[in-house]
């Protein structure tokens, strides 16, 4: 985005958190940043957080403030918050969040990546845009009575064998929203016995339709699947597998394949270019970017996932 120097809250790992959070004198963590975000001086809300080789070791609580944090690659790591959640977004908040990467929840009850929470007077809102979510012990994304947004994002490894769930948890949904999950790719997640690893609606009152994501090769356990849970809940453009989806949206298009990624060992989920199953989205999605900033679409539709594959 194109925004004036003196309208964002900098914040870099050698940065220092009595300064003035400017361009040339940032702050050290993201959580002052956030707070100072709202105070009777301070008008700015757009929070950069630039990357490093080294991760900021934060556990965030966002409440019920209008903020957007854009990373580009930053890094925010759990692993020294004991179990709470990485970001935590509640009572009414507004909160957008680009390229991050989320990981490292952990510990003997750990939390989940993100967490979303509302009540039944006031939902909080969360877009999570080019973003990955990946090695939270407590599962990827929790949404309760949370508008949310999810594009363009990676959401994998999150989960273990006695999670309460994997990739996304989601309900508290009463009446029609923002509530969009698209051009994601989740994969490798895993939750508990007979629990949905991939995509689990909860309560869900109004349709949904999810489209033109990856959700494959979450690992189950028992009777469970990749999603489920309530039926209003629609998936369409999608590749979802190995045990397909069933009630698709408006015809489906769904396919069942196994994505092929350039090295899954080294975290790299980028599509291989001979993927059999490009330019298979949605033929009117309107997304016009991937997770990497490349153009939307490389042929004459886009591809499913967070990658679109771009021609050597």
């Amino acid at each position: 985005m194109c925004v004036a120097p003196d309208q964002v809250i900098y914040v870099a790992t050698d940065g220092d958190d009595g300064r003035l959070c400017g361009q040339l004198t940032p702050c050290k963590t993201i959580q002052h940043a956030v707070d100072i975000v709202g105070r009777p001086d301070e008008m700015r809300k757009i929070i950069r957080v630039r990357a490093s080789a080294t991760a900021y070791f934060e556990h965030l609580i966002i409440d019920g403030k209008a903020i957007t944090i854009v990373g580009e690659g930053a890094t925010v790591d759990g692993s020294s918050v004991g179990n709470r959640t990485i970001i935590v977004v509640r009572n009414g908040a507004d909160v957008t969040v680009e390229g991050l990467r989320i990981t490292g929840s952990g510990g003997s009850a750990p939390g989940p990546g993100v967490e979303c929470q509302g009540t039944a007077d006031q939902s909080s809102t969360l877009r999570l845009r080019r973003s990955t979510i990946a090695g939270n012990a407590g599962g990827g994304v929790s949404l309760s009575r949370c508008q949310f947004s999810i594009v363009n994002s990676i959401i994998v490894g999150n989960g273990a064998s006695n999670s309460l769930f994997g990739g996304v948890d989601l309900g508290g949904v009463s009446s029609q929203g923002l509530y969009e999950i698209q051009f994601t790719t989740i994969y490798d997640n895993s939750a508990a016995t007979d629990v949905v690893s991939g995509v689990f609606c909860g309560t869900v009152l109004v349709p949904l339709r999810f489209a033109n994501n990856i959700v494959h090769g979450n690992v189950v356990r028992g009777t469970a699947t990749q999603v489920g849970g309530d039926t209003d809940c629609k998936w369409a453009y999608s590749d979802i597998g190995p045990q397909a989806v069933t009630g698709a949206a408006d015809g489906g298009n769904n396919i069942n394949e196994p994505p092929s990624f350039v090295d899954i060992s080294k975290g790299n989920f980028h599509l291989e270019p001979a993927w059999p199953h490009k330019n298979k989205a949605d033929p009117a999605a309107a997304v016009n970017i991937d997770i990497d900033g490349d153009v939307r679409p490389q042929g004459g539709r886009s591809d499913m996932g967070a990658d679109e594959v771009v021609a050597p």
